[in-house]
């Protein structure tokens, strides 16, 4: 396993169904080799469940980029090709049992966002500095 320093700083993967995810997790791993495993373990999950909502509410083109910025935060940015739908906080149009997913990314990040174009959506989160 590499060492902290010498760990990829960015990774991007185009992906379609949640096949994706293992791959994703343990680039994720080895990006944060070294850091807090609880702090590792944030990380996961915000990612996992960005990209999950992508799958299930968005349409593809979907795309997930992981970056460590000069300040040492993660970034976690998920593109799809839905600039329409809406992310629900607290609530899913699945059912009652679902929709808590955006709340866990808001307790686990400093901030997150979307942005918006003609043709994409960009969910934008970033976890607190220190990983390195």
């Amino acid at each position: 396993m590499p060492s902290p320093r010498s760990a990829a700083r960015s990774f991007t993967l185009t992906f379609d169904s949640p096949g994706s995810l293992p791959v994703l997790r343990k680039i994720l791993r080895l990006m944060l080799a070294g850091a807090d495993p609880d702090r590792v373990a944030d990380a996961e999950l915000v990612c996992t469940e960005l990209v999950s909502n992508a799958i299930e509410h968005a349409a593809p083109p979907r795309t997930a980029r992981l970056r460590i910025d000069d300040a040492e935060d993660l970034r976690i940015t998920v593109v799809d090709g839905s600039p329409d739908s809406r992310l629900t906080v607290g609530s899913s149009r699945t059912g009652s049992q679902r929709g808590f997913g955006m709340l866990i990314i808001d307790r686990l990040t400093t901030h997150w966002h979307v942005t918006r174009n003609a043709t994409t959506k960009a969910v934008r989160a970033a976890l607190p500095t220190g990983w390195r």
